[in-house]
This record gives structure tokens, sequence and C-alpha cells, in this order.
């Protein structure tokens, strides 16, 4: 749940009209939607991710030795250096068949669910330099200075905190709100009574 959350709060708070962000779930959703046919990994034990999976994964963007493979292999008991399957891991891997996206206009990367054997706990993975949470495009220069000054005043006088109010002010009744309703420059959930 919190990897939608990631990419879905700022796609509706804080980004214009047809900004994007990414997260885990929302790689699995692009690459699904792109084709049915596309690939998604359940993986669960070694000896098919070595026969079938791992091969499929490297012709598709993975790249061998990289940090995805590398961890896909340990979760999954593969030993890349004997080419052997070591003791079973009780990881369960969810993958696309792809190893490089490219989600709005600048974030390229790959995403997957690593599961524990008890299934009591769930990482959502994602790479390309943003670990989900950010935008896949620059924010807007109001944005910036309002985070900034949240951020680095956040004790700050009466003065600034007025001066945020009109700022949020003035670009909300620009941006409007969207979604939920989630207002588009602080984020925040608006509610009218």
């Amino acid at each position: 749940m919190g990897s939608i959350l990631e990419s879905g709060s700022l796609e509706q708070g804080q980004l214009p009209t047809g900004g994007s962000a990414a997260s885990t779930v929302k790689v699995m959703d692009t690459w699904v939607s792109q084709n049915v046919a596309n690939k998604i990994w359940d993986i669960t034990d070694c000896a098919t991710y070595k026969a079938s999976i791992r091969s499929q994964l490297t012709a598709n963007g993975f790249t061998s030795g990289g940090a995805d493979l590398n961890r896909i292999d340990s979760l999954i008991g593969y030993n890349t250096g004997t080419g052997l399957c070591g003791s079973p891991t009780g990881w369960r891997v969810i993958v696309p068949n792809k190893g490089n996206f490219l989600i709005g206009t600048s974030w390229t990367g790959t995403a997957y669910f690593q599961i524990d054997g008890a299934g009591t706990a769930i990482g959502s993975i994602i790479s390309g330099g943003l670990s989900g949470g950010y935008f896949t495009v620059p924010l807007l220069a109001v944005n910036a200075v309002i985070n900034w000054t949240q951020d680095n005043f956040p004790g700050a006088a009466a003065a600034i905190t007025s001066a945020i109010g009109s700022i949020n002010t003035i670009a909300s009744a620009f941006f409007g709100t969207m979604g939920d309703p989630l207002d588009r420059v602080g984020g925040s959930f608006v509610y009218s009574h």
C-alpha cells in the first residue's frame, strides 16, 4: 500500500496535469498496461529461476552483475559464481520482465517486490536513483520555494508563515485541486464544510 501512496500522492497533489512520479506499484501498473502479454514473474524457487527466468531478465534490461539482478539472485539463493542454487532462502520475488522502464520524461529504472517466506514482510524495491516518492519531472519553482522554506524554517516567525500561506493561496487558486481533493501545491487534503 505504501508504494502506491509514494507516486499517487505526488501525482494527485503536487504535480502539474500530466505529471508523473515513480513507485514500485506504478512500474508494475505501467508494465501491464503497455501490453497484457507482458510478463511479471512470481519467483519462489531457485531451480525455476535458474532454468528459465534469469536468462529472460538479462535479455530484457537487467544487467548481469547489476545491483537489481544481484539482489534478486541473493533473495532466491542463486550463486552467480558457481551457477548453482544454494539452500532455499524462503524469499519470494515478484518482478516485471523488464529492467529499464521509462516513466514520465526522465526516470529510468525498475521495481520489484520481495516477500519473506512467512508473508509477514514485504519490500517495495525501486531503482533508478529516486527510491520512490520523487517526481519524474522537475518541481515547479513555487513548489520548490515552499518546500525549501517549510523544511528549513519550521519554527519561523509568523511573517514567513503568512508569506507561505499567501503563496499557497495564490498557487492553489492557479493550480487548483485534484483527486481526493488534494491541494496541488502543498499536497494537503482539502475539506470544505
